[in-house]
Parts: structure tokens; C-alpha cells; sequence
């Protein structure tokens, strides 16, 4: 379901409660780890009302089940587990308030999440299992810089460094360093930035 913050108002729901039909399907990483990539607008606008246009969408409430429907996964109170996109930054967490630690924070927002009056990015998906794409808006003609960092803060990729004209942008990235060799799994940082503006940010890398 997707909606405004007030919780009496659910816009657009998809998929069929019970029906393994194919719809939200989360895809295993390993073990207890699974993942699921959400761009609200053209998912949402499959619902039976949809498509998704003019209100920005402000939150998700989210339910997970087994294939068969007979196991339900809650928040950790044992309710629907929301998602806040009203910041431009996911924020999960219960009905409660609480955080909810089964969600990678920083997923992604979708492109109407970017704001119009600054530098803004996302990338999609996260963790990164082939590849992800940042998509990224330039809001005047300026040089622009996105490059990626391991956990220890070293250098491994410069993806961007170019004069770029305003509007939004997209650049596919494999997952690999600057001599083209795929980066191993784990916590990497990307950094962009333009002539006045520098935002960070944090991936996952499952090989």
C-alpha cells in the first residue's frame, strides 16, 4: 500500500493477499538475507487505480509472507512494518515508532523522492547483486563528480568527473574498481558532488 503519512489513507495497493502471483517477489541472497527494489511510482501505478501521478508518495506499509501465505512477517511489534519517504531518505520502522533492523536503510526513494532544488542521488538496487543505478539530479550546469569508496575510505572508482548540464541524469555501475575488476561483497560509500554541493552515501555489495 502507498499513501500519505495520515495512516486512515492508503491510495494504491498491489498484489493479492494469498495469491503467489508473482507480484513483490523477494529474491534470496543467502541464508535469512533476502531483497526486494521498490521504485514507488511505476509499482504503485500497476495497482488497480493507478497510475501513480501528481501526489508525491509519503509512505509504504509493507507485509512480507511465504510463497504459500501461511507465514506473515511483521514489524518486530507484530504489525505492518512502514516506510517513511516524505524525508527523500527511506527511513523503516514499526507501527510503534521503533526501528525496524530488517530493512537496509537508504533504499531507495524512488526518482520523485530527488528534490528540485538541489543536488540529490539514489541508486537502485541496494545491496548491488550485477549492478545498480544512480540516478541523480544537477540542478545547474556544473562539473560533476561520483565516485565510490570502500569501508576503510580508500578510492576505488571514479564513475563521474565531467561538465553536466541541469536535469536528471542516470549512470549504470557493475561493481567494479577503476581497472575493471569486480569489487568483492561488502559496505562500500559512494560520494557526489558538484561545484557547490557533496552528498554520501552507502551501498552493499553481494557477489
Amino acid at each position: 500500500m502507498a499513501g500519505p503519512l495520515d495512516t486512515t489513507c492508503w491510495n494504491y495497493t498491489v498484489g493479492n493477499w494469498g495469491v503467489d502471483d508473482g507480484i513483490g517477489e523477494m529474491v534470496s541472497l543467502a541464508g535469512t538475507t533476502w531483497t526486494i527494489t521498490i521504485d514507488p511510482v511505476p509499482y504503485y501505478s500497476t495497482a488497480p487505480n493507478g497510475p501513480v501521478t501528481g501526489p508525491e508518495i509519503q509512505r509504504m506499509a509493507l507485509i512480507f509472507r511465504d510463497e504459500t501465505g501461511t507465514l506473515t512477517g511483521f514489524g518486530d511489534d507484530g504489525n505492518t512494518i512502514y516506510l517513511d519517504l516524505s524525508t527523500g531518505v527511506a527511513e523503516p520502522y514499526n507501527s510503534d515508532g521503533s526501528p525496524f533492523f530488517g530493512i537496509t536503510t537508504g533504499i531507495s526513494a524512488g526518482v520523485n523522492s530527488l528534490s528540485d532544488n538541489k543536488l540529490g542521488v539514489i541508486n537502485s538496487p541496494n545491496p548491488l547483486l550485477t549492478n545498480t543505478v544512480f540516478t541523480y539530479k544537477v540542478v545547474g550546469n556544473s562539473n560533476i563528480n561520483l565516485s565510490i569508496f570502500d569501508n576503510a575510505g580508500r578510492l576505488v572508482n571514479t564513475l563521474i568527473n565531467e561538465e553536466q548540464t541541469i536535469g536528471t541524469h542516470y549512470y549504470n555501475w557493475v561493481g567494479d574498481d577503476k581497472n575493471g575488476n569486480l569489487l568483492s561483497s561488502g559496505i562500500y560509500f559512494y560520494s557526489l558532488s558538484s561545484n557547490t554541493e557533496n552528498i554520501k552515501g552507502k551501498l552493499i555489495i553481494v557477489r
